[in-house]
């Protein structure tokens, strides 16, 4: 990797310093807030392929400029959350969140997500193969023992000793 100086002269925005800028999927990269923003009507965009600056005005409900926060990109349908804010006191801490939507250029300030319920999926339990009854090393056992049993009958009988 190595660094280089841009030569970058056209469309670029004013000096900003505690913005927040999100790279979306499709290369363009929006900054948002800043120290120079007076609000957040419009947004400087970098197509990171070819480093060409432009600038979208943005509608919907006027949210104030902000520093000291954060944005995220959200999903494929290019919105970006941002929340969190810092006034200049840095007594006072903005706690609303933002949505914005890239695609319309507008602000959402009205959203209900759905909710996910966690589902727990039933625990299986373990089948137990189906004990039987007598099993085959019993049923052998007991016919040796007879067997065993008849071959001494045998000899004490043989032997002359009686039952």
């Amino acid at each position: 990797m190595t660094w280089r100086t841009l030569d970058i002269a056209k469309n670029l925005p004013s000096l900003s310093s505690d913005y927040s800028a999100s790279i979306l999927q499709n290369g363009i990269s929006v900054y948002i807030g800043g120290q120079e923003d007076t609000g957040l009507t419009y947004h400087p965009l970098v197509k990171m392929k070819n480093i060409i600056f432009n600038s979208k005005n943005v509608t919907g409900v006027d949210v104030e400029g902000r520093i000291r926060f954060s944005s995220q990109e959200m999903d494929v349908l290019l919105r970006i959350i941002i929340f969190g804010r810092v006034y200049v006191d840095t007594l006072r801490f903005n706690s609303k969140m933002y949505l914005y939507d890239i695609t319309n250029d507008t602000w959402i300030t009205n959203f209900n997500p759905p909710i996910p319920i966690p589902s727990i999926p039933p625990v299986p339990i373990p089948s137990i193969p189906p004990i039987p009854l007598i099993s085959p090393i019993q049923i052998l056992a007991f016919v040796l023992v007879l067997i065993l049993a008849q071959v001494l009958k045998k000899h004490l009988q043989e032997t002359h000793y009686t039952f």
